[in-house]
């Protein structure tokens, strides 16, 4: 990624050429890539030009769109946010949508564009039978894709007075297949919070933390690329579910790495709310 900053598209080839079918790696690549060639595309721009796999560059070019839609929207609330804003983020949005379905079809087997797709789901305003649609076909080549779960989370986030169940239905399925994904139940509770705070005490809550400790247990857990997310999620439901003894170990490897989810949502106070949960935990041991 810094490379391409710098302009050089190289090393962005070479690594989604390494990590082809080696989806999580490949997901996350794409994911800073976007980001990348959001700011700045001419280095995107030259890899094409310079006769780059079309496969690569094309789901790289189709996030890179959905981040330069946000990009152009901003952070602001709906209010305050002009039209011209708006009407420049649904406009990138569809640009997004058509050149994910270009990288699906360069690539049949990928499910980065699905990825894609799920991504901009909420801002595209797809319906449950559509989004459900681009759902089986990610599911079909990455059924464990953690990614696309957590974006797949955000989508059956309810606005304004709606209902949670279907959050916590799609949390709880997702758990149900595979341990790498109870951190899903942790996660719609945060979401839930808000709303009903004694969420953390919820049996289903409990079980999904144990099963997240439980992993973490296990070398895979442990030493995984996401062990610092699982972690993060860990540590703040157990310190809100009253269990906060439980979190010391998990924020003693986590050191200062507050970058995962939930803290990141704090935006600049992120440090600042998980040094606040370091300090629950222990005054809890």
């Amino acid at each position: 990624v810094a490379a391409a900053r710098r302009g050089d598209w190289r090393p962005a080839a070479d690594l989604l050429q390494r990590s082809y079918e080696e989806w999580t790696t490949r997901s996350a690549a794409v994911h800073a890539l976007g980001e990348a060639a959001a700011d700045d595309g001419a280095w995107l721009q030259a890899w094409r030009a310079a006769g780059g796999d079309e496969r690569h560059i094309a789901v790289v070019d189709a996030h890179g769109l959905f981040w330069l839609a946000w990009k152009l929207r901003g952070n602001r609330p709906p209010e305050e946010t002009t039209p011209e804003q708006h009407d420049a983020f649904y406009r990138t949005v569809a640009r997004t949508e058509a050149a994910a379905q270009h990288a699906a079809r360069l690539a049949p087997e990928d499910p980065t564009p699905w990825f894609t797709l799920v991504v901009l789901a909420r801002a595209r305003g797809y319906d449950a039978d559509t989004f459900n649609a681009i759902w089986r076909e990610l599911q079909a080549r990455d059924p464990l894709h953690r990614a696309g779960h957590e974006f797949a989370l955000m989508y059956w986030s309810p606005e304004g007075q709606g209902s949670y169940d279907p959050l916590f239905a799609f949390a709880e399925r997702a758990a149900a297949a595979h341990p790498s994904l109870a951190f899903l139940v942790v996660a719609a509770a945060y979401d839930y919070e808000d709303v009903n705070e004694h969420v953390w005490k919820d049996p289903r809550v409990h079980r999904a933390l144990d099963a997240v400790l439980h992993r973490l247990g296990t070398r895979e857990g442990a030493t995984g690329p996401y062990a610092n997310a699982d972690r993060s999620w860990a540590a703040y439901g157990l310190v809100n579910a009253g269990r906060g003894a439980e979190a010391v170990p998990l924020f003693a490897q986590l050191a200062t790495d507050a970058s995962a989810r939930p803290w990141e949502d704090f935006g600049p106070d992120a440090r600042t709310v998980f040094d606040a949960y370091r300090r629950r935990a222990c005054a809890a041991a």
